[in-house]
């Protein structure tokens, strides 16, 4: 892979000329479109006066339509080099050599300490179906593996986007795999508890088996209570019962003696034969009592939810919907609250809050230029770029998965195509990278000759 260390010169009028030294991979072409397109980014915070941004947006506001840009700014080949660590010495020998620091040059830096942009990108290799395939950057693997896993709206994969992000920036003691962060592998589980060793063998969520054990430990816990018969007989202290046995005696249900005998289960085997019985047959006050101020009434009414919503039910407040509302207030209710729960007076006009998003039809790319060898193709916008990849590719055969969820619908493939290039031009990404993502540059620079 080649490095290049090039100038770009600013012809200013008449009068001398300026020097910019930078470095990349790309093409010359691509990296001079690439700072035209930065530079003319709505966000001008901390923009410097000297730097070659400055200087082509100064340029743009004499030159609108940016006719006399490729003629003002000149980029050429100073040196290329073979690895990133000579390509940054490479940097700051140009820069000193030919002298184009501030203010007699637009470099900020002497050079030498960060190749910047896309020389900065982490090159990996991911096994994609069937191939091992390289890629330049980490944003380039994530943009393939999304389209291999046909992860194709922009909201998906934005959230997409920001899981493998997250998880590739995670600084904690087990860092994340390319592949785990892809969702390519399985993460590797580092739990040593017995319960998550068990968990990780069964492929459950730990929060699953915990609450799956904690009800195992339960039901064996009141079947051995069961089992051995330890609760008294009321009549026969001597003599023990099934729980069965005892709900028929007691004269409860079944379901009501397992819950009260739930609450003494933990000590049951410090109490008395007596104190048992007595907590088994005596009713428990489950019910929240609550106390309101009825309008125009002096004494507070004091019930709890069932009780209140059986006495206050009508057309239009069943019992069911007071106890509903009366579950959903706050642990401190107020007694206008209560009342409004109760149906007993209107609740208080809403105000709403409408959220609106406003519009954005930021450009992120003026130049829809596609060139290939000797020959290039300019389309006048986005749109008639992204019409020309959907007919190309629908025409071509071979991989489907680059046309969306909907190959042979030319809406939808359009809509798809059209998502990637906002997505991608947003990033910084040039038409010619976008052709060559979809793999028919050669093809779209000779769009519309006749063969």
């Amino acid at each position: 892979m080649a490095y290049t260390v090039y100038s770009i010169t600013h012809r200013i009028g008449n009068q001398n000329e300026k020097l910019y030294v930078g470095v990349t991979r790309r093409t010359l072409t691509d990296r001079l479109n690439a700072h035209f397109n930065e530079s003319t980014r709505k966000k001008t915070q901390g923009l410097s006066p000297f730097s070659l941004g400055f200087a082509i947006r100064q340029h743009l506001s004499d030159d609108p339509k940016g006719e006399r840009l490729m003629t003002d700014f000149e980029i050429q080949e100073l040196e290329t080099y073979s690895s990133v660590q000579n390509m940054l010495q490479g940097e700051a020998h140009w820069i000193e050599k030919l002298g184009t620091m501030a203010p007699s040059g637009y470099n900020l830096m002497r050079g030498g300490s960060s190749a910047g942009g896309p020389s900065n990108a982490k090159p990996c290799e991911i096994f994609l179906g069937d191939t091992t395939r390289e890629f330049t950057s980490i944003t380039s693997a994530i943009e393939a593996v999304a389209l291999f896993h046909n992860i194709t709206e922009e909201t998906e994969f934005r959230r997409y986007y920001g899981r493998v992000r997250a998880r590739m920036n995670y600084k904690g003691s087990q860092p994340w795999t390319l592949a785990e962060a892809l969702e390519l592998e399985p993460r590797e589980d580092f739990r040593k508890t017995v319960l998550s060793k068990k968990a990780k063998a069964s492929g459950e969520n730990l929060g699953t088996a915990r609450s799956r054990e904690y009800r195992q430990k339960r039901t064996q816990e009141l079947a051995s209570v069961e089992k051995v018969r330890i609760i008294p007989h009321p009549e026969d202290s001597g003599k023990t019962v099934s729980i069965g046995e005892a709900a028929k005696l007691f004269g409860i249900a079944d379901s009501t003696l397992r819950w009260r005998l739930d609450q003494i289960r933990p000590n049951i085997s410090q109490m008395q034969p007596q104190e048992i019985i007595a907590h088994l047959k005596t009713a428990q006050e489950r019910e929240k009592p609550v106390r309101v101020f009825l309008p125009g009434e002096k004494e507070p009414v004091e019930l709890g939810y069932n009780a209140l919503a059986r006495k206050y039910q009508r057309k239009g407040h069943s019992v069911s919907a007071i106890k509903a509302r009366l579950r959903k207030m706050s642990s401190s209710p107020t007694n206008d609250e209560l009342l409004v729960a109760i149906g007993l007076t209107e609740p208080p006009p809403r105000t709403r809050v409408v959220h609106v998003k406003a519009i954005s039809r930021k450009k992120h790319c003026d130049d829809w230029t596609v060139s290939f060898d000797m020959s290039a193709h300019q389309f006048p916008n986005q749109a008639a770029f992204v019409r020309a990849c959907a007919e190309v590719l629908m025409n071509m055969p071979g991989d489907r998965r680059k046309l969306g969820k909907s190959p042979t619908d030319m809406v939808k493939v359009i809509g798809y195509i059209r998502g990637v290039a906002c997505r991608m031009t947003k990033g910084g990404t040039t038409p010619n990278e976008l052709a060559d993502f979809f793999g028919i540059r050669e093809e779209l620079s000779r769009y519309g000759r006749k063969k």
